[in-house]
């Protein structure tokens, strides 16, 4: 089988950000079992491949795609084609711009492929995908990297922080869709629980993650932020933290629940989007308001006997996900659209 891959899609798609975490994940993994490679010129894709190409893979955000062969888009979300409104703080001029250019791309693939069946109705509903035109591929952790033995990240918050205290963590960026607001409100009410934790904030190493030290509210939180940090130290802060929040008002298949899950800790998120389908009964699901978010945060942090369960259940759940069994997912698709 082979397999050509934009080279823009990559350029566009870096490995520390969202989409291109999971190309870049997925694409070495298919390399070893198909023959993979980034586009060049047309005139040398008939050097590389005198019998040409079989299927391309491409991305379902940016718009109709106009390969001669069979092509493959994968879709990265859908929610905001049927729930706008989970999506605050986003122009309405670039979700519509969104919305557009996956219609576009939807219409003109052979076949879509997305990481979680959330998104598949979405796509469904939203955009009038057919049911046998969707293939629904989980996304994969690396348990060689986000495991439960690793240490130092207590270290690191008690250094930066100036005390050794249990923590929560959340890893993502500030903003409403991540629902940031609601958790630091819910750790106000653990905080009156009489319970230690700290909130430690984290973001992937992008600019946009800067480092703001440590914050005490008046309503008696504390939060430690970090700013970007790089992948080695997000498996070490997840490995030692006493619990992973993530209240997102909308999320597709997020790979931070999947590592934290992987690391055996226990993780209190959302029940909206594709994290129930993910996580299943190995993590505490609620409604994404400071209430529902406090009560499973205190549930969790007072119970030692509920971490360790959910803690090994979360590691036995995350074994199931693999980049491994993504690949055979896209390889599959790519043979449905041959």
């Amino acid at each position: 089988m082979r397999l050509a891959i934009p080279g823009d899609l990559l350029r566009r798609n870096p490995p520390n950000r969202g989409a291109g975490r999971i190309y870049h994940s997925v694409l070495p993994r298919l390399a070893q079992i198909a023959d993979v490679q980034v586009r060049p010129a047309r005139q040398g894709l008939r050097r590389l491949w005198p019998r040409g190409i079989d299927v391309w893979i491409d991305g379902a955000h940016s718009g109709a795609v106009s390969h001669r062969e069979p092509t493959i888009v994968v879709a990265h979300g859908g929610e905001f084609m049927t729930h706008p409104e989970a999506f605050p703080g986003l122009p309405s001029e670039y979700v519509e711009g969104l919305r557009k250019n996956t219609l576009a791309a939807l219409e003109t693939a052979d076949l879509v492929v997305t990481g979680s069946d959330h998104t598949r109705r979405a796509l469904m509903a939203g955009a009038g995908v057919p049911e046998d035109k969707v293939l629904v591929v989980h996304h994969g952790v690396d348990t060689t990297v986000f495991r439960p033995e690793l240490e130092g990240g207590s270290a690191l918050v008690a250094a930066r922080l100036g005390e050794r205290r249990p923590y929560v963590l959340f890893i993502g960026v500030d903003s409403p869709t991540k629902n940031l607001g609601a958790l630091r409100a819910a750790m106000s009410g653990v905080a009156r629980a009489g319970l230690p934790h700290v909130l430690v904030i984290a973001g992937p190493p992008v600019p946009a993650h800067t480092d703001r030290g440590v914050e005490r509210s008046a309503t008696g939180e504390t939060l430690l932020w970090l700013g970007a940090v790089d992948t080695p130290t997000v498996a070490m802060l997840m490995a030692d933290a006493a619990c992973f929040c993530l209240p997102s008002l909308m999320e597709s298949f997020p790979l931070v629940v999947l590592e934290a899950l992987a690391c055996g800790t226990p993780v209190v998120v959302s029940d909206r989007g594709g994290i129930p389908e993910m996580v299943g009964e190995a993590g505490w699901l609620c409604a994404p308001d400071a209430n529902e978010i406090e009560r499973g945060l205190v549930a969790v942090l007072q119970d030692s006997t509920l971490r360790t369960r959910l803690g090994r259940e979360g590691r036995e759940r995350a074994e199931q996900f693999t980049w491994e069994r993504t690949a055979q997912g896209w390889l599959r698709a790519a043979e449905l659209a041959a």
